[in-house]
């Protein structure tokens, strides 16, 4: 796992942008249409408020903080050299070193207000998240076990015999060495796929892909085929064995016994 924390600088460097560009198109709108200059004031509060908020859910609340006042220097500097050039952000009258100094702490007091409640803001919402993540790995992990109930018990590969079982009525049948691959459960009762090969003069043919059902009353896993008659696969794994039949439907005769390993 990677050590390096998150990154919180192109956050900072985005919401002096957005202050800016706030600033710039505040003071055309301020020009256009008439109000004060000082109506932009909460919409820059909200912009500290936000980065630190962002800052703080990814890192930490001091940082958050700072972000905050890192915007209001931006804001106290270049954000008023670029209302001042557009008109509305002049100061009025004779401009003073206490004027200076008292908007610079009025602007900084109240940009610690808003970091301050912005980066609690953040810092709770990463909380919440840790708290989300870690409830979510639990149920997970209850997920999990509840899906370890009968497909956990068929999932695998199995390898061993599908002999005849009425050969006095299928003269063709003959007996195989099977393995069955079964995977791809769909949830707790299945559906499964089951790939089934046999092996001929020691190389594995396949046979086909079916997919398995699961009977809650019985609890076996079966599926129908239709050959040259209607029949019915069913399979009833048992720890590391599985037993199976193939059984002609509706007659109920017996064509195929399986008896099976697991071998993964």
């Amino acid at each position: 796992m990677s050590s390096e924390r998150p990154r919180v600088g192109p956050i900072v460097v985005a919401g002096i942008v957005a202050l800016l560009l706030f600033d710039a198109a505040g003071a055309l709108a301020s020009q256009r249409l008439g109000f004060s200059h000082a109506l932009l004031v909460p919409g820059a509060l909200l912009l500290y408020a936000i980065v630190a908020a962002l800052v703080a859910r990814r890192r930490e609340w001091l940082l958050g903080f700072l972000a905050a006042m890192v915007l209001a220097f931006v804001d106290v500097t270049l954000g008023s050299l670029v209302s001042a050039l557009i008109g509305p952000g002049r100061p009025a009258g004779e401009l003073t070193l206490g004027a200076i100094l008292g908007g610079a702490m009025t602007a900084f007091v109240l940009a610690g207000l808003a970091g301050g409640i912005g980066a609690a803001i953040g810092a709770r919402m990463a909380k919440r998240s840790m708290v989300l993540a870690i409830l979510g790995l639990s149920f997970g992990h209850l997920e999990a076990q509840s899906t370890a109930g009968p497909a956990a018990s068929i999932l695998g590969t199995w390898e061993g015999t599908s002999l005849c079982a009425d050969r006095a009525h299928d003269p063709a049948c003959r007996d195989e060495h099977v393995i069955y691959q079964i995977d791809s459960a769909a949830g707790p009762n299945g559906p499964v796929r089951m790939v089934a090969d046999k092996i001929v003069n020691g190389a594995r043919v396949n046979m086909g892909i079916d997919r398995l059902q699961y009977d809650t009353l019985a609890h076996v896993w079966f599926m129908d085929i239709q050959t040259r008659f209607h029949a019915r696969w069913s399979f009833a794994p048992k720890g590391a064995e599985m037993s199976g039949t193939l059984v002609e439907l509706p007659a109920g005769r017996v064509v195929r016994h399986v008896t099976v390993r697991r071998s993964s």
